[in-house]
């Protein structure tokens, strides 16, 4: 569906670009965009906001429900930038909906947080068909109360007890982190970002997104839906002449591999790994094929994201994840609460405005985590004299699979949803450059041939595949 200029009537918020976390309602309600790159094409400024502007209106005269949700399917494609910025324009909730999501999870997501509005986007088109990729509903909400004021993106996560919880992030708190990625990697009108890493995840939302459009800088969407792209990515970097990227281990590890690397890299001025852990050997034999540093960061869900980071110029410490975000402060606390002085192991405790407001409609949970103005993060480390921290451990049972959270007590709870199944054990080992790899013990009723296929089978079709076992053992 195509608007004429003419037909949109949709209040804005104030004029100005966003440049602090005081000013947060600039970055959401009034956007200032630089020039974005996506499949070859430029979008500017003129063209995103007559594009989100008529999205918003289409939404405020087709949403019925009184739900405050709308569900995003977010892959990196410039629509998802629209979508999330109309979106909040007309005073809802982005629901952030990673596009691997499978059947019996997206059930339970739906039931939990009922939308107004779903977008199933269609990636391999870049003009929006609305009637094509938005479905509208007409349930009603849970009972939330003032719970949501001020709530602008939901992204489900913490299963650890087996069930995802939905992190109720607000508009101060985005904004906030998002000026912080503007003051550590200096971004601004001369710089271009490129975030190899999905948008349905804060950190590539941030850095590839909010981070840029906050600093006033240019920007390159590049699709990530295939590691086998890898030459298609090397090729964006070298031609749209990125200065600030920002990817995970394996990726880096597999642009290191590029034959003409260096070529590749000449125009870029920092390089951001985060999601999982950078092994030291990847960072060293990355600058030594490339000359460039590897600036490590850390965060979770919970906190926007990114708590902590290597900023240009500081020095760089391989084993650590670096040092406190701008805006963030990082304490290690004990098991009672009390902050642990320095090279002390402890949990790692987090508070700023980039913190979320708490978990929708889990109040105890909420709680337990947010702690006296604390975020206690369920991550294990401590900091150094000088305010870096390293990371030793986990107090919660997670897997981190290529920057993506997999929890055995879900994946458990849904392998027990199938009839055949009697027990099953969830465990993950270590990988050097993709974090945890995902094993499984599995006793079926009738456990046969045919039924395990039948049983893999149904993994594929009702659960993220990132979260199925690379290995299951039959018994």
């Amino acid at each position: 569906m195509k608007l004429k200029r003419e037909e949109i009537s949709h209040k804005g918020g104030n004029s100005g670009q966003f440049r602090n976390g005081s000013c947060f309602f600039m970055l959401f309600e009034n956007p200032r965009f630089n020039d974005i790159i996506f499949n070859g094409k430029t979008y500017t400024n003129e063209i995103l906001t007559f594009s989100i502007d008529a999205l918003a209106s289409f939404l405020d005269k087709k949403c019925l429900s009184s739900s405050p949700f709308i569900h995003l399917i977010s892959y990196n494609h410039i629509k998802t930038l629209i979508a999330y910025f109309a979106i909040i324009k007309t005073g809802r909730i982005v629901v952030l909906i990673d596009p691997e999501t499978g059947g019996l999870e997206l059930d339970e997501i739906l039931k939990d947080a009922p939308p107004a509005a779903f977008f199933y986007s269609d990636n391999k088109q870049e003009e929006w068909d609305y009637q094509k990729e938005i479905l509208f509903y007409y349930g009603k909400p849970r009972h939330a109360g003032h719970e949501l004021d001020d709530v602008c993106t939901m992204v489900y996560t913490a299963a650890d007890d087996g069930f995802t919880k939905a992190a109720m992030l607000t508009k101060k708190g985005m904004a906030s982190n998002a000026a912080a990625v503007v003051e550590a990697d200096c971004i601004g009108p001369d710089t271009i970002s490129c975030a190899i890493i999905p948008f349905h995840h804060l950190y590539g939302l941030q850095t590839g997104l909010l981070g840029p459009v906050s600093g006033g800088g240019k920007m390159v969407i590049q699709d990530i839906s295939s590691l086998t792209k890898i030459k298609t990515i090397a090729d964006a970097v070298e031609t749209h002449t990125v200065t600030n990227l920002y990817t995970t281990p394996v990726i880096y590890y597999l642009l290191m591999k590029y034959p003409e690397i260096k070529q590749v890299l000449k125009s870029v001025k920092s390089c951001v790994s985060g999601a999982h852990k950078l092994p030291v050997s990847l960072f060293n034999h990355f600058l030594e094929k490339t000359g460039i540093e590897l600036h490590e960061g850390y965060g979770l869900t919970e906190a926007s994201p990114i708590c902590t980071w290597h900023r240009p110029g500081d020095k760089i410490k391989p084993e650590s994840v670096g040092r406190a975000f701008p805006g963030c402060r990082v304490v290690i606390m004990d098991q009672e609460g009390s902050e642990l002085p320095a090279d002390q192991i402890g949990e790692v405790c987090v508070q700023g405005d980039n913190v979320m407001k708490g978990y929708y409609l889990c109040e105890e949970t909420t709680r337990s985590v947010l702690n006296r103005g604390w975020l206690h993060t369920g991550d294990l480390g401590k900091l150094d004299e000088d305010g870096y921290l390293y990371l030793t451990g986990l107090k919660k049972r997670m897997l981190n699979v290529g920057g993506k959270k997999v929890y055995p007590a879900e994946v458990e709870r849904f392998f027990k949803k199938n009839e055949q199944v009697k027990n099953a054990e969830i465990t993950g080992v270590s990988h050097e450059f993709e974090g945890d790899v995902v094993k499984g013990r599995v006793e079926l009723v009738q456990s046969d041939e045919r039924n395990q296929k039948a049983f893999i089978d149904w993994c594929k079709k009702n659960m993220s595949h990132y979260k199925i076992p690379s290995r299951i053992e039959f018994y």
